[in-house]
């Protein structure tokens, strides 16, 4: 058996070639950069014309563009928050606002991308190889008009409520649990108004186990 790390040395590595088939589509590469990409996407959709736009990546860009995608649904939202919260203030504007402000409607399609590796022999009495592989590849659409909900890959837009729920408020804190009361906060609150000198007496008492307690009233 031949070792391919040993006895090779890759010289070409095949590279996964997508094509923007319109000014609205976006390949994510190497070196896009996730800000970069998704101001893009926002000046497109802002285009009265422009009603769909396209992201698509291969391999380790999958990622970032699933991010992009995600960063585009929930930035719109919020704003579309603040446009509704002064609507009474700007009603002359929302006609040419909330349309380019509502909620985007996503559809994935994932495939694969034949790729060719060429390695060269380092040892004597060795050809080249060459090595397929099959690259992953993703194309996400984003659209302010409805799709079809039958379409595989479909999600629907993201509810501004949730968009709040995901980013509580920097007073609260919430255990493993989500937002519910941590375990003993009941407790603790009945015996906010107790006073000190009652409480240190009480955890005596409760230490030694007496059988002449006192009652405590608590507010």
């Amino acid at each position: 058996m031949i070792d391919l790390v040993d006895s090779y040395r890759k010289i070409k590595e095949g590279n996964v070639e997508l094509q923007a088939t319109s000014p609205t589509d976006i390949v994510v590469s190497n070196g896009s950069k996730i800000r970069s990409v998704v101001e893009r996407c926002l000046t497109s959709l802002q285009d009265q014309a422009n009603d769909t736009i396209k992201l698509q990546a291969s391999g380790k860009n999958i990622t970032k563009t699933i991010s992009c995608a995600e960063i585009l649904k929930r930035k719109r939202q919020v704003t579309a928050t603040l446009v509704y919260s002064t609507s009474t203030i700007l009603k002359f504007a929302l006609a040419t606002i909330v349309d380019v402000i509502q909620g985007l409607y996503q559809r994935n399609e994932i495939y694969y991308q034949l790729s060719e590796d060429i390695w060269e022999p380092q040892k004597e009495g060795l050809e080249n190889l060459k090595v397929k592989r099959h690259i992953p590849a993703m194309t996400i659409t984003l659209s302010k008009n409805a799709m079809d909900v039958k379409l595989s890959g479909y999600q629907g837009p993201s509810n501004i409520m949730e968009v709040r729920r995901d980013h509580p408020s920097r007073g609260g804190r919430r255990g493993r649990g989500g937002n519910h009361p941590r375990r003993g906060t009941n407790n603790r609150r009945r015996n906010v108004n107790v006073s000190n000198t009652e409480y240190t007496e009480r955890t005596k008492m409760d230490s030694r186990q007496s059988d002449n307690v006192k009652s405590f009233t608590t507010e």
